[in-house]
């Protein structure tokens, strides 16, 4: 329907690799089933729904400026994630239609979706040391809500969810 998205370029990427953490911000996003998580390997691209109001979309900065999105499962898989980097400056409107051109899996709830150009951590990048309680850091009912997001939770924030890897206990990391 409608508008396509704009493809983004490599040219785009952020540079926050010194800013301070209550600066770069993570939003969460459910991966719905294992085909979802796939496209988004394959696409690089990761898309929340835009609600269907009337108006202008109006972002928080921290929201449009995320470094992150830390994805999660849906009901028994709350807290099985996995962070990914957004790798674009700001994000895009894309349509259903050009969501479905691009092979997305899932049905379209929405006519517009705000997406982000993503890439998973690298093995050496800081943050791939940790897995994540995601409840640390936010509310069960904000996790389970999944709309669009509104706010972007600052990274010294999300790291009180942080569980170092190799703690056969996954005992928190403190700051």
């Amino acid at each position: 329907m409608g508008t396509k998205g704009i493809e983004m370029s490599q040219s785009e990427k952020k540079q926050d690799e010194h800013q301070p953490a209550s600066e770069i911000f993570v939003l969460h996003g459910r991966i719905s089933n294992h085909e979802h998580l796939e496209w988004v390997l394959r696409t690089g691209l990761y898309n929340f729904r835009i609600p269907n109001v009337q108006g202008s979309l109006i972002l928080k900065p921290s929201v449009e400026n995320a470094s992150y999105i830390y994805f999660h499962g849906s009901e028994n898989f709350m807290n099985k994630g996995q962070l990914f980097e957004v790798v674009s400056k700001s994000p895009r409107v894309f349509s259903d239609d050009h969501l479905f051109e691009l092979d997305f899996p899932d049905t379209a709830f929405e006519l517009f979706y705000l997406v982000y150009k993503v890439k998973s951590l690298h093995k050496d990048h800081p943050l791939a040391q940790y897995d994540w309680d995601l409840p640390k850091t936010i509310s069960d009912k904000e996790i389970r809500a999944y709309t669009f997001p509104k706010e972007g939770i600052p990274l010294n924030i999300f790291m009180k969810g942080a569980l170092t890897k190799e703690c056969p206990k996954n005992r928190h990391v403190t700051f």
